[in-house]
């Protein structure tokens, strides 16, 4: 096999992985995503009971995003939830 056909084969191999590693990479990012607004949703709607906004619950989605912070502070909530 010539070296040109090699090379190109190479190419067109990265090709295909910079293809999957964006695509794969972007549902990623977008899953997480959902989990932090279904998660900020759900402890803000067993909270109030009613249907919300994402502006009404914006403070716990960024909360769960920065967890090691976040926690001091959803974790009081969820626990006064339990009780009820």
């Amino acid at each position: 096999m010539p070296s040109s056909k090699l090379i190109q084969l190479t190419r067109n191999q990265n090709y295909k992985n910079h293809i999957f590693q964006n695509t794969t990479n972007t549902l990623s990012t977008f899953s997480m995503f959902y989990y932090l607004y279904f998660v900020a949703k759900t402890i803000k709607i067993a909270e109030l009971q009613k249907k919300l906004e994402f502006v009404n619950f914006a403070s716990e989605f960024f909360l769960i995003w920065f967890y090691p912070i976040g926690i001091w502070f959803i974790q009081p909530k969820i626990n006064k939830i339990i009780e009820e």
